[in-house]
């Protein structure tokens, strides 16, 4: 289960990352871009980490300052998740993760 959980994570920011980073070049050449609520979504599905990381790197949406507070939000509700599962179910450990 913990694989299963990781991977999801991993896959879902590799995704978030490569999405932030295509949607910046496609707004420089005036491109189809992706919609910000899909960005938002990803972000709220459990890619927050990558669309951060895209954000910092790209210098992409970082003037729309709500997209910095759902990341971070959902951020917080991810760590609460799977806190919560880890100390009902004996699902997730930190060091089965890393």
């Amino acid at each position: 289960m913990q694989e299963i959980i990781f991977i999801y994570y991993l896959v879902l920011n590799a995704v978030t990352f490569l999405l932030m980073g295509w949607d910046k070049r496609q707004s420089q050449k005036r491109g189809r871009r992706i919609s910000e609520k899909s960005l938002l979504l990803l972000g709220i599905l459990g890619g927050f980490f990558g669309a951060w990381v895209g954000m910092r790197l790209f210098r992409h949406k970082t003037k729309h300052h709500y997209f910095a507070a759902v990341y971070l939000a959902s951020f917080l509700l991810h760590i609460v998740i799977i806190w919560g599962l880890w100390s009902k179910y004996g699902v997730v450990t930190l060091g089965k993760l890393i």
